[in-house]
């Protein structure tokens, strides 16, 4: 689940003129998504995936 701020405290991010700021959560995740929400995140209902790639020296 993506979350995207629509409002923030003034000693936070929007004051150092963040426009945008997108956090991540799984679906099932309760508690990380009521963090959140009580800082001024709302869900977007976008979903993402996320692909880690192992580091290789060999190029």
């Amino acid at each position: 689940m993506e979350f995207a701020a629509i409002q923030t405290k003034p000693t936070s991010a929007r004051s150092l003129l963040v426009k945008r700021a997108i956090l991540f959560t799984g679906d099932n995740n309760q508690a990380a998504q009521a963090v959140y929400r009580g800082i001024g995140f709302l869900p977007t209902g976008e979903k993402y995936g996320l692909v880690l790639f192992k580091e290789t020296s060999k190029f």
